[in-house]
């Protein structure tokens, strides 16, 4: 595999992620593009210049090569940005970020290791997870995720976090989802005793180190809708592990889909949110031909990290 490439956004020859379609449609993740809005926001929350981008890259790269058998592309700019921005150009805690991120591959391979994008299309033609192709009037990305259409016989959680963390690595290259955050909108109509027993206290500390200490992204809100007893027993177990400004993000909204869209607007969500976007119908063959474009790309990412056992 080619680590260094300068002035490439991908690893591989991927010229851009590959556009993803329902009847009603198309999502597609743009590496290429900032609005202007978004580098104004930027510089104004994220303390991002020129200048400050300019010496934060340098200081970085050099922080990298110092890191022993830790291999990345560190003259990457595309690469590396997604840390500082998620850290807002504190290069300590940015590299922190990364020795976190690629140890976290290192200790969990089970979400990495034999996780090929188009072998994950049963998963996905679930359509129980969906990123709207509209942001929202902050230019959040807006995540969907529908508790009903989750068959734990057919997949564990284990695999349903590895299949999604594909599009995960994609949004995270995305500018404008690095600069302006992610929200999550979550539909619990249907979460069963099914679905409650399936979820453990390792995997409950798992997701919070993730969100916390994982991923470089920015969190804004999470919105759930029609939670029910096992929700709330859950969220019972998951409160004392979350830092205060977490549990600050969580709305509860219950059957009130209206006060939903007072945060989140219907031309965001699919019409099971009360949303104008329509269906999510995408079957398992046409995610096949979609993601089969990624999987080279998505092997190299996973290629990189510590090396060694370190």
């Amino acid at each position: 595999m080619e680590v260094q490439r300068r002035n490439s956004i991908f690893l591989t020859d991927l010229e851009e992620f590959p556009t993803i379609c329902s009847k009603d449609f198309c999502l597609k993740i743009d590496v290429r593009y900032l609005s202007e809005d978004s580098k104004n926001k930027a510089k104004r929350t994220l303390n991002e210049t020129d200048e400050i981008k300019e010496r934060a890259l340098k200081k970085l790269s050099e922080l990298i090569q110092n890191e022993e058998n830790l291999f990345i592309p560190h003259n990457n700019q595309h690469f590396m940005i997604k840390f500082l921005r998620a850290r807002k150009f504190d290069v300590d805690e940015s590299f922190k970020l990364i020795k976190e991120y690629f140890k976290f591959k290192m200790d969990f391979p089970e979400f990495f290791q034999n996780t090929v994008p188009s072998e994950c299309t049963n998963i996905y033609a679930m359509n129980a997870g969906m990123i709207s192709p509209v942001k929202d009037q902050y230019g959040h990305t807006v995540l969907m995720g529908r508790a009903e259409l989750f068959d734990p016989d057919l997949a564990t959680i284990t695999e349903f976090i590895a299949a999604y963390w594909v599009f995960g690595e994609a949004l995270m290259m995305e500018p404008e989802s690095q600069v302006n955050g992610f929200i999550g909108v979550i539909d619990c109509k249907g979460f069963s005793y099914k679905h409650f027993k399936k979820i453990t206290l390792n995997l409950i500390k798992l997701g919070i180190r993730l969100a916390k200490s994982v991923v470089p992204a920015i969190p804004k809100r999470l919105h759930v809708i029609n939670q029910n007893f096992y929700v709330a027993t859950l969220y019972k177990l998951v409160k004392p592990f979350l830092p205060q400004e977490y549990v600050e993000m969580i709305y509860f909204h219950g059957e009130n889909l209206d006060e939903l869209h007072e945060f989140v607007p219907k031309e965001c969500l699919l019409e099971c949110f009360g949303g104008t976007l329509g269906d999510l119908q995408i079957t398992e063959e046409q995610y096949r031909n979609v993601m089969k474009k990624f999987d080279a790309e998505y092997k190299a990412l996973n290629e990189l990290g510590y090396k060694h056992g370190t």
